[in-house]
């Protein structure tokens, strides 16, 4: 079956999320230095953010709200957030770009759970909107995954069948289930450990992203 396009998830699966918190938390503490050198180490404050974002399952907004109140930074939350939002070095896993380039003329899109201003802020800053025709944020259109209608979405804009669709994702429950139930093809990147009591229902799964490509290619031959 010819593979149309290939949707991609954002956190964890092209943007190296956790990288780039603790990139953006050792930012925060060499600008509040020298008064948060008395409270805690850099590493130790680099450490306190990483667990303070729950792996990822609690909001920026929460987060940094959380931050404010846990340390003498000299910023409020709004402070935090709009610095967050400018942040401009988000962090690619290294094969990400390379992968994108190799899957054209596909088309190539991203499904993301998140709020709007800061997907859309982490896609422009690392340079995948010059990748990407089309974006769905759950934020923008107040669903998220693994509903279907985000995938139909996509799907729609693409102008593409979701059966002639791969989604890549890392997140089991949202982006290989969510996927799979929407109709498309799913490969799971293997950030993690798979959940215990869920089906490991997935067309392929992945350690890095480079390796969509022959999986892409060889369901386009079959």
């Amino acid at each position: 079956m010819r593979i149309e396009a290939v949707l991609f998830d954002l956190d964890e699966t092209l943007h190296a999320r956790t990288r780039s918190l603790a990139a953006f938390a050792r930012r925060i503490y060499v600008d509040a230095l020298p008064g948060i050198a008395g409270q805690t180490s850099e590493e130790d404050f680099v450490e306190a953010v990483l667990r303070g974002d729950e792996r990822g399952n609690r909001p920026p907004e929460g987060l940094l709200t959380w931050l404010a109140n846990r340390f003498d930074l000299g910023l409020t939350a709004a402070d935090l957030v709009e610095v967050y939002l400018a942040w401009e070095h988000p962090v690619l896993f290294d094969d990400a770009e390379e992968t994108l380039r190799r899957l054209r003329p596909r088309r190539l899109g991203i499904v993301t759970n998140g709020s709007e201003r800061s997907q859309a802020a982490k896609i422009a800053n690392s340079g995948l909107d010059r990748w990407t025709d089309a974006v769905a944020i759950s934020g923008a259109l107040d669903m998220r995954k693994p509903e279907p209608g985000i995938f139909e979405d996509i799907c729609r804009r693409l102008e593409v069948a979701p059966a002639s669709c791969f989604m890549v994702g890392d997140a089991p429950e949202h982006d290989v289930a969510g996927g799979r139930a929407a109709g498309m093809r799913t490969i799971w990147v293997e950030r993690g450990p798979w959940p215990s009591g869920l089906a490991r229902d997935y067309d392929a799964s992945v350690a890095r992203l480079s390796e969509v490509v022959p999986i892409v290619e060889r369901w386009d031959r079959e």
